[in-house]
């Protein structure tokens, strides 16, 4: 997945956090990290070929592009883990 169409990478759910770990920088520089704390929502919009999640946490957000059914199962994985 493309993180706004500058860094390639993937995007990790964990018990405590969502991640966009940057597959072309190392070092985490280029690495979000969002605390279930700060997770405000997601939103996925796009058509069969290529779609975005738009994650917002702390008043800020970033937009990721991708596959649309990995990111609305992505989506999906974010809604049941922080709205059982």
């Amino acid at each position: 997945m493309d993180e706004d169409g500058r860094h390639a990478g993937r995007l990790v759910l964990t018990a405590d956090r969502i991640y966009f770990l940057d597959d072309e920088h190392h070092g985490g520089a280029h690495d979000d990290v969002i605390d279930h704390v700060r997770f405000q929502g997601a939103e996925v919009t796009g058509d069969d070929a290529v779609g975005t999640l738009a994650l917002s946490w702390s008043d800020q957000g970033k937009v990721y592009e991708g596959d649309t059914i990995e990111l609305d199962a992505f989506k999906e994985a974010i809604d049941d883990q922080l709205n059982p």
